[in-house]
């Protein structure tokens, strides 16, 4: 199969964030998606190395922020550093969510808030697959991950 056909498959930009005790991070994600609308379900792919995939073991829910045209700057804040070594968190304006006291960036163009009911690991990831409990959308202005920039 060539890589080029891959892609063609197009990708949202999102940010998960994830809350517990003592630390907040942030990681962009590409993949991500819908599986069910009853109940409304999705599913996330994170590396099994990544700090976030530590964090959600651990926490098992999360907030997927999906971001605007206009939040570049966050998407590669989110994705370039590791929050084990650095507070990603630090300098992007949240608040928490209702329900789960998960990170929603503020301005983002929408977020779910989602309890994950199973992970699957397949290669080197791990796929969350998430019940949205709520969610809310801001505008549908949203920023498409594009591998020809």
């Amino acid at each position: 199969m060539k890589s080029s056909v891959m892609n063609l498959i197009t990708h949202g930009v999102y940010v998960i964030g994830v809350t517990n005790e003592t630390t907040t991070n942030l990681m962009t994600a590409a993949w991500a998606m819908q599986i069910s609308s009853r109940p409304v379900s999705i599913i996330v792919a994170v590396g099994k190395t990544h700090f976030t995939a530590e964090l959600l073991n651990r926490q098992k829910n999360f907030v997927l922020n999906v971001l605007t045209s206009n939040q570049t700057d966050i998407a590669k804040k989110c994705g370039t550093v590791s929050g084990r070594e650095v507070d990603k968190s630090k300098d992007i304006n949240l608040v928490l969510s209702s329900n789960l006291k998960q990170p929603i960036i503020k301005d983002c163009a929408g977020w779910l808030e989602c309890n994950i009911i199973n992970s699957i690991e397949y290669t080197d990831h791990i796929l969350y697959i998430a019940e949205c409990i709520n969610g809310e959308v801001n505008t549908t202005d949203t920023l498409l991950y594009d591998l020809k920039k």
